[in-house]
């Protein structure tokens, strides 16, 4: 690896997503047996991982009851203007996929959580593919 990260806390780290435009590292943490995940916020990650290694304290922490998060497994951030989400796919429980605004921190609600899934089927992962514009009319989707 060229950088080795370890952030100050953590458990153990399933999901990872950059944004290089943000300059914006976002780890899901997806505990223990004892202790429920959470999801680490490192700001100014280029310059961490220019290093080749170092221990972080994350800029900000998704974590508590409000939050619903068990065990997040993977996230993935939508950087568009106007947007500025950070989408994250919880295997814990029943399972869901919960929306955070970039800026949250704490034991903050989700602004929009699907968690209707089949019986037996919980996510495992998260890919956004967020470049703005779909349908036919070219209008932007969200």
């Amino acid at each position: 690896p060229l950088s080795t990260l370890t952030v100050e806390g953590s458990a153990s780290i399933r999901g990872i997503a950059f944004s290089e435009e943000l300059d914006l590292l976002v780890l899901a943490d997806y505990g223990t047996f004892s202790v429920d995940g959470c999801v680490y916020i490192i700001e100014n990650a280029t310059e961490l991982l220019s290093q080749p290694t170092a221990t972080v304290s994350p800029t900000r922490v998704l974590k508590g009851t409000r939050t619903g998060l068990i065990s997040p497994v993977d996230v993935a951030i939508d950087p568009r203007e106007g947007k500025r989400y950070l989408y994250v796919a919880d295997a814990g429980g029943n399972g869901a996929i919960s929306r955070f605004n970039l800026s949250d921190n704490g034991n903050v609600t989700p602004n929009a959580i699907i968690d209707h899934f089949d019986r037996g089927r919980i996510p495992a992962g998260i890919f956004l593919d967020a470049r703005g514009r779909g349908g036919t009319s070219g209008e932007p989707v969200d």
